[in-house]
């Protein structure tokens, strides 16, 4: 069964156990600036989001000379956050005294200067998980449904332009909630569970079907535990017949209910 980790804590938080753990790829955090997974061949992908995360105090998070901070710094220099009509920002996530800011991905001269951060920041890498391949008006419905045209658009772009200038990288998209522009990388993660949100297993793999047939595809097992043995071997057997990974749960937990 192929595994792919999925877990976005900062490196000094990985124990030689997380590191050593049998896995063909990694969804990890930007704070990475190199693999960490020594001899292991592990395709290893930076998580990154289309915003900046923030303090609540509005400065970037992550340290002073980390993607993160770097980007942000851009984006607050051209002010190229998304806001609300009221000028509030468009919060992708908030909690704990921190947020993730969204930028404005329907401007070409944002989607080039993210893409050109991106790539100049993750040479390392050997591929990128887009989080939040999606348009946000489920998060921002106060915006025009016209606005996100234009929003799909740069997303789709900036895949067209990280392919040309990195054509070894293996590019996932991730949250990308079933839009129109998910042809575009070259396999996609399901969050939680294959009928999490909503779709049943024979919708999931008409889905697959119409996307080459879902070949490296990221299935996640969220806590394996609470669906029992039977939705267990379902899923394993979506993941051995697909070409799938299965990714689960970071922690002392991870696994829990998932045999081998």
């Amino acid at each position: 069964m192929r595994i792919c980790l999925w877990d976005l804590r900062s490196p000094p938080k990985w124990t030689k156990a997380d590191r050593s753990r049998e896995c063909e790829r990694a969804v990890v955090s930007v704070a990475w600036d190199q693999s960490r997974f020594g001899l292991q061949d592990v395709l290893t992908m930076p998580n990154v989001q289309p915003g900046v995360w923030r303090r609540d105090t509005g400065v970037p998070v992550v340290t002073e000379n980390g993607y993160m901070a770097l980007w942000g710094r851009v984006v607050d220099e051209k002010n190229w956050t998304l806001r609300n009509p009221d000028g509030s920002p468009v919060n992708l996530w908030a909690g704990g005294g921190q947020s993730v800011t969204a930028v404005d991905l329907s401007r070409v001269e944002v989607v080039e200067a993210r893409v050109g951060a991106i790539v100049g920041y993750f040479g390392w890498a050997r591929g990128i998980s887009l989080d939040y391949f999606t348009n946000l008006a489920w998060l921002a419905p106060e915006i025009p449904l016209d606005y996100w045209n234009g929003y799909d658009l740069g997303l789709a772009h900036a895949v067209t332009l990280l392919r040309r200038q990195r054509p070894d990288w293996h590019l996932i998209g991730h949250q990308y909630h079933r839009t129109r522009i998910t042809h575009y990388p070259d396999a996609l993660f399901h969050e939680y569970s294959p009928t999490h949100f909503g779709q049943t297993f024979y919708q999931l793999e008409a889905e697959m079907d119409s996307h080459g047939g879902g070949k490296d595809w990221v299935i996640e097992m969220f806590e394996a535990e609470r669906y029992g043995p039977a939705y267990v071997r379902q899923v394993i057997d979506l993941v051995n017949r697909r070409g799938c990974l299965l990714s689960f749960e970071r922690d002392a937990k991870a696994g829990v209910g998932i045999p081998g």
